[in-house]
């Protein structure tokens, strides 16, 4: 295995970024291999960022550069989850649901709007499904009362049976969790483990916290799969989407408007679809590729926490590209759902 450095610029970069991350290495041969797989992710970003024409979107180094693509999968994504589940009769499902498309506006931003809580990061939790249900009942929330609070993900990653903790779960079925009623305490009250409590976890932290007014699900909405019923659906609220987030270019990415297609069965990872618009190049002084470039997108917040991607979590996913057909650009139209929440007095 080469310990040498190819330049004195690419061992000062290396350097910096374990500094910048806080690594340190339990032996020296790990710090070898660490070292050999940050290279070869270096050698993969330059070539993209150096193809010919550029491609709409740039890649990055951040917290995952010293993992290979098969590490980062096997450590982020949706994980497991149970099919052919009775889903709770206490939530009503609406089945297939199309949004009205009339005055639907052309730009949408939640997280302008003060629908959207900070960046989480699931680290070795498979709980994204988790992440990405809290958010979109957040996000109801906010719009139906004006009060943005922090819910907890822990709750569901504890007390949610049907889904199955930090080893997967879907958040349409996050949404019919709610058994009795009794809604989602705060995250403060609740806090984030990064695991799983079992035996009495899910009693015995339910039994030290309140759960909040206006956090109980009605209804959820299975928005069906074009970019039109999508676009009203996320013009009304935040909301949970499935897409396939496996290849390099999702774990480096790091600025632009991301434009890959997908294989629908190939859906790994919850995030929130927070807002779309339209993204011009020249108005984006971080990205480094063809200035000429222009595309509508969808912004979606992620659960890599605030070093990943753009604007401390976020990505820009293509619209309006020719995706539709086949799910939309990584999948984002093949699984978005969307709560209703009870309204309280």
């Amino acid at each position: 295995m080469a310990s040498e450095f190819p330049s004195v610029e690419l061992h000062s970069a290396w350097t910096s970024w374990k500094a910048t991350f806080k690594r340190a290495y339990e032996s020296t041969e790990e710090a070898a291999l660490r070292k050999l797989t940050w290279l070869e992710n270096h050698a993969h970003i330059e070539a993209h960022n150096a193809k010919s024409p550029p491609a709409s979107f740039a890649l990055g180094h951040n917290d995952f550069s010293d993992l290979s693509n098969d590490e980062f999968q096997q450590r982020f994504f949706l994980g497991k989850y149970r099919d052919e589940l009775e889903v709770n009769a206490e939530v009503e499902v609406v089945e297939d649901y199309t949004a009205p498309v009339a005055n639907v506006p052309e730009e949408k931003n939640w997280v302008e709007e003060g629908a959207v809580t900070s960046t989480k990061n699931q680290w070795l939790c498979g709980c994204c499904w988790a992440i990405s249900t809290v958010g979109a009942i957040e996000g109801a929330r906010f719009i139906q009362t004006g009060n943005l609070t922090e819910l907890s993900i822990q709750q569901l990653i504890d007390c949610d049976l049907t889904d199955m903790g930090c080893s997967g779960g879907l958040m349409s079925q996050g949404f019919t969790y709610d058994e009795d009623g009794t809604g989602l305490c705060s995250l403060e009250d609740y806090p984030f483990a990064m695991h799983r409590h079992w035996f009495y976890g899910c009693k015995r932290y339910m039994a030290y916290c309140d759960p909040l007014p206006n956090t109980k699900v009605k209804q959820y909405v299975n928005v069906t799969n074009t970019e039109d019923d999508l676009k009203a659906a996320i013009a009304t609220q935040p909301v949970s989407v499935g897409v396939t987030a496996g290849a390099m270019t999702w774990q480096f990415y790091a600025g632009g408007v991301f434009d890959e297609g997908c294989s629908v069965d190939q859906v790994d990872h919850g995030i929130l679809a927070v807002g779309y618009g339209h993204w011009d190049a020249t108005t984006d002084p971080t990205f480094s590729g063809d200035a000429s470039t222009s595309m509508d997108y969808w912004l979606v917040k992620n659960s890599w926490g605030s070093w990943w991607g753009i604007d401390g979590g976020y990505m820009r996913l293509s619209r309006n590209v020719g995706h539709e057909e086949t799910g939309g650009s990584s999948c984002i139209l093949t699984l978005a759902s969307r709560p209703i929440l009870k309204k309280e007095d």
